[in-house]
């Protein structure tokens, strides 16, 4: 586990399961258009708690005066992370989803792009699940899933300091490069990531793919 480090009067550490209400409600703050953005606190503190001490998982949180006020989580297997996460927590996620269906008429335009996730739980509690299969070796397995930082930190260096503590951690654990997805009509997360020295990929599906090779010899 990364130490705590100050840099100014914030302070950088791995997320912990105390974090998770501050994680979940920040996420609902920066990513209130988005998909988990629209599913609620219970659901957000159910999926940041999957990235806590996970093998293979990676985190760090912003904390300014004891308060969470940036995040950025990734994995090097997300498919893996996803399909667990609702294999373990199915009956919960089933009455979350419902409720947020019923009332939600931005989840119920896209769980559809879910039902793979969840088809895949299923079949994992009935025994019957398939290996899950090895990434397209062009692109990373590792992927950022999502890193926010809330409104009053915005034009501070905590989203930079966040960034590169993430990769430089996935580079001391071996990891060659690293992907991640954003929005196309999200202009300001793709000149942040374009700043970081990340290599933007095709476009697919309304979504800019950027990758970065973290060791010299990938």
């Amino acid at each position: 586990m990364e130490a705590a480090a100050d840099k100014g009067t914030v302070v950088y550490r791995d997320l912990q399961v105390g974090d998770l209400p501050a994680a979940a409600a920040l996420h609902r703050e920066v990513f209130a258009d988005y998909f988990l953005g629209h599913m609620g606190q219970r659901f957000l503190e159910l999926f940041y708690g999957e990235f806590v001490g996970r093998p293979g998982t990676y985190t760090v949180v912003a904390l300014d005066g004891g308060h969470v006020v940036g995040t950025v989580i990734g994995a090097t297997d997300l498919a893996r992370v996803f399909s667990d996460f609702y294999r373990r927590h199915f009956v919960a996620l089933a009455w979350q989803v419902m409720v947020r269906f019923l009332r939600d008429g931005y989840v119920r335009g896209h769980v559809r792009s879910r039902l793979p996730h969840v088809g895949r739980a299923i079949k994992s509690r009935l025994g019957i699940a398939k290996p899950t299969p090895a990434a397209v070796a062009e692109w990373p397995q590792a992927q950022l899933l999502s890193i926010g930082v809330a409104a009053s930190q915005r034009g501070t260096q905590v989203a930079a300091e966040l960034m590169t503590r993430f990769c430089d951690r996935m580079a001391a654990d071996g990891v060659d490069a690293v992907g991640l997805s954003v929005f196309e009509d999200n202009p300001r997360a793709i000149a942040f990531y374009e700043r970081m020295g990340w290599t933007r990929g095709e476009n697919s599906g309304g979504s800019a793919t950027f990758y970065r090779r973290l060791n010299a010899e990938a």
